[in-house]
């Protein structure tokens, strides 16, 4: 646990500024896709509960402040409840929606700086990635959702940069986090996916705050018999590399669906001008995809709108049909978009490639559209829009943010808190930002936030 708990001081100072950018661009659209479920059902009862049992000083929306480690999980399930939020290639998971909301609450606490918030994402994202190269495959395998199991980590070394502990003691915080670490696919497409996101952060505050206070875990918790590894699944050590893990770009979501279904939407998209003058002459429809793939898209048939965001049947005929995928095909119309395009997704069929055949990450998918007259339409995708290869411009997360802080925040405020989250470095108190934050949001009452 040594080459982890060192992170916990790290010096980031030489990191190029397009890793810098990445960081930036990350709390902004935290922020963004945050502000988006403010309203929704799954994170009112959360947030209810949350007040209910954990009073305190940190911000949240929709009313009272919470502990610490109360506002993480619920800066968290937040964060991931519409399944909008960015996406590391090395996780196979949701790293910002793990991170954010620890070094917020702890950050909001400590009087932190922007710039030390960002240094702790930083901790807690190369934890996660040189965790993730090691481990997230096997763990995906096995059923293990990666943003929690090996979130959890990640926000443990971020929380303890906040919190300012010993590299002796970032090891006891690190011991702790693995045996607080869960999250099963069983639960995608349900209200506790996204808790999963919560629990990791609010679990690594727990961590940090249990070490700091001198609470001790097991020395060789991570990788001895019986240890982390060897139950979630991975080997040790992490890959060698020069390069912090950061440096290979973050990939932003275009679409507020399961990013394995990404690229699927990206090609249906691409093939809806010349197809949707021919939806009644479609046959068949084909998803060429990798079998861990089909693992997580779990839905073939999916009967509520959060199934639906893991359904590539789903994605691709609604795209296909209007040439988009919004958050209003998944929550206002879901019943009914459901129902109509039901006949479209009976069409879709699987070609699940051979795994053996196949990198570990890879990326590649392909839809094959036939129509009656025996044409065919194909488009595939080597990297979905928003990945580092084919990434989100400035302007298209600008645009994200808007759509999704429409009638949350007012135009002139989304125009400014969008500028100072792409500075976030440059915020003198994290906690003034927040407050800030909070302050322009109407949180669907007619009343602030905050």
């Amino acid at each position: 646990m040594e080459i982890l708990a060192d992170l916990v001081d790290a010096d980031w100072s030489r990191l190029p500024e397009s890793s810098r950018e990445s960081v930036r661009f990350a709390f902004a659209d935290f922020f963004a896709v945050s502000l988006a479920g403010v309203a929704d059902r799954p994170y009112r009862i959360l947030a209810d509960y949350l007040r209910r049992t954990g009073a305190g000083p940190i911000p949240l929306p929709g009313g009272s402040g919470l502990t610490t480690r109360h506002a993480a999980i619920g800066w968290g399930a937040l964060a991931h409840g519409r399944d909008y939020d960015d996406v590391s290639e090395v996780l196979h998971g949701h790293p910002s929606a793990v991170l954010i909301p620890a070094v917020l609450a702890l950050g909001h606490q400590e009087r932190a700086s922007g710039a030390e918030l960002a240094d702790a994402y930083l901790s807690g994202y190369e934890v996660i990635g040189r965790i993730g190269a090691c481990a997230a495959d096997e763990q995906r395998g096995r059923g293990w959702h990666t943003t929690a199991t090996i979130g959890v980590l990640g926000a443990t070394i971020a929380a303890a940069r906040l919190l300012r502990l010993t590299r002796a003691q970032a090891r006891h915080a690190l011991g702790i986090a693995t045996s607080l670490a869960s999250g099963v696919q069983a639960n995608f497409g349900s209200m506790t996916k996204p808790l999963h996101a919560g629990w990791a952060a609010g679990n690594g505050v727990l961590a940090a705050e249990l070490a700091a206070a001198g609470f001790e875990a097991g020395t060789h918790a991570l990788t001895s018999d019986a240890s982390y590894l060897q139950v979630f699944g991975g080997t040790w050590p992490p890959p060698r590399t020069d390069r912090p893990y950061i440096d290979a770009g973050i990939r932003f979501k275009p679409y507020p669906c399961c990013g394995s279904a990404t690229g699927l939407v990206d090609c249906a998209v691409r093939l809806h001008p010349s197809i949707a003058a021919q939806i009644p002459a479609i046959t068949a429809i084909t998803c060429t995809i990798s079998a861990q793939t089909s693992r997580t898209l779990r839905f073939p048939s999916p009967v509520t709108g959060d199934e639906a965001r893991f359904s590539p049947e789903f994605c691709v005929a609604q795209a296909l049909t209007t040439g988009e995928l919004t958050e209003r095909c998944f929550r206002e119309e879901s019943p009914a978009r459901l129902s109509a395009l039901a006949p479209l997704m009976r069409k879709v069929t699987r070609d699940v490639l051979d795994e053996a055949t196949l990198p570990s990450n890879a990326k590649d998918v392909r839809l094959t559209v036939t129509l009656s007259d025996g044409r065919e339409m194909t488009a595939s995708s080597t990297a979905p829009k928003g990945h580092p290869r084919d990434p989100m411009s400035r302007t298209e997360l600008r645009a994200k943010f808007e759509e999704c802080t429409r009638g949350v925040l007012t135009p002139d405020a989304g125009d400014t808190l969008f500028s100072r989250l792409c500075r976030i470095d440059q915020e003198p108190s994290a906690a003034d930002l927040l407050n800030d934050v909070l302050s322009a949001v109407d949180d669907g009452t007619g009343h602030s936030a905050s």
